[in-house]
């Protein structure tokens, strides 16, 4: 998968936490970003750079390099697909779980 793919289901999954998390979009973007390039990143059609994404790692209670990892690891990738997919996205009880306490079964194949 491409890094310009990956980085576009970066959004969706910010999003997801995000709401999970009952956080509004201006709340995410704190006094740093606006509300508009949280949405432009969360619909994909901004994308952000490594530095907002350490930043709505942190605003979101994940480790400052949660984002980026993501965009160079090969095993995640496979498992944000599963996560970030239209079907998964509608049901509350979708794998997110594993991406927040990186459980063990994130990474078996």
């Amino acid at each position: 998968m491409a890094t310009d793919e990956r980085a576009e289901q970066i959004g969706g999954l910010i999003r997801q936490l995000r709401r999970q998390r009952n956080i509004t979009q201006m709340k995410l973007g704190a006094t740093r970003y606006s509300k508009s390039y949280v949405s432009g990143v969360e619909k994909n059609t901004i994308r952000p750079s490594p530095e907002a994404l350490q930043f709505f790692a942190e605003q979101l209670g994940q480790p400052r390099d949660y984002f980026t990892a993501l965009l160079e690891d090969p095993v995640g990738r496979n498992h944000m697909r599963s996560v970030t997919s239209p079907s998964r996205m509608r049901d509350s009880s979708c794998c997110v779980c594993c991406w927040n306490a990186r459980i063990t079964h994130m990474f078996e194949p």
